[in-house]
């Protein structure tokens, strides 16, 4: 249950203020996608996302990785 950390016990550290990493919401955003794609990359076969764009991320990854748009 890798992808519950990405927004859970570890999002404190996504959620301090340094204005060199963007909003807050961006860096979740981004930090819920990099989850996903490396749980994909090391096996897994069903990621649960929570944000809807960084669903659309990973989604627009795997079509990408499979040769559609």
């Amino acid at each position: 249950l890798l992808g519950t950390l990405a927004f859970g016990s570890y999002a404190r550290h996504a959620l301090e203020p340094d204005p060199r990493r963007g909003t807050p919401e961006l860096r979740g955003i981004y930090w819920e996608t990099v989850t996903a794609q490396a749980a994909a990359i090391a096996g897994a076969d069903i990621v649960i996302m929570r944000h809807p764009q960084a669903a659309a991320r990973i989604r627009a990854a795997f079509a990408d990785l499979a040769g559609g748009a």
